[in-house]
């Protein structure tokens, strides 16, 4: 089972336990051209002014900040992620990998509501290197149902999932060999 516990976003912020940095943008609000800024010419200059033509983030809506939608978040115990992962998944599907300042440990909650994501949140975990699904998640995934998700992503979540099972099959076989049940198992 995966830990999981209550947030009240508002007031964890304020205290620093939640790193809610946008991963599009690096809490900018707006894109950096990766051309080379004329004033400074540095390639990822952040100081120099924007001009009118700068693509502001639509995932963080300008602020710099990410915006969980969902008063839960589920801990990955996961210590070390790329930002390349944390971007993928931030991009792709109604799930954030945040970082929690007291656990030293990546989370995970929703970026979206409004129906079930539980096959978003098993495709973050699987991106967060997972090749399992916790059994609660995999037991709820319906088949015909990928929310957001991409045939190809959802595909990947059935995978973990179907190797969950398999998982928890030879490990009641294991038990049941362990108890001295004979016969097909």
């Amino acid at each position: 089972m995966v830990n999981s516990r209550h947030v009240d976003w508002s007031e964890e912020f304020d205290k620093d336990i939640w790193e809610l940095t946008c991963p599009s943008c690096q809490g900018r609000g707006y894109f950096i051209s990766k051309e080379v800024c004329e004033p400074c010419d540095d390639v990822d200059c952040d100081q120099c002014e924007q001009s009118e033509d700068t693509p502001y983030c639509e995932y963080c809506e300008e602020s710099g900040i990410v915006q969980p939608y969902w008063n839960t978040a589920w801990d990955t115990e996961i210590r070390n992620i790329s930002e390349d992962q944390i971007q993928d998944i931030h991009e792709n599907c109604n799930v954030l990998v945040i970082f929690n300042n007291e656990t030293n440990t990546y989370w995970l909650t929703l970026s979206g509501c409004g129906m079930d994501l539980t096959p978003d949140m098993c495709w973050a975990w699987v991106k967060c290197g997972f090749s399992w699904l916790p059994m609660e998640w995999a037991t709820s995934i319906n088949p015909t149902y990928k929310a957001y998700l991409s045939q190809e992503q959802f595909d990947e979540v059935l995978e973990a999932a179907k190797y969950t099972f398999q998982l928890e099959i030879d490990r009641c076989k294991h038990g049941l060999t362990r108890l001295g049940v004979k016969g097909e198992i």
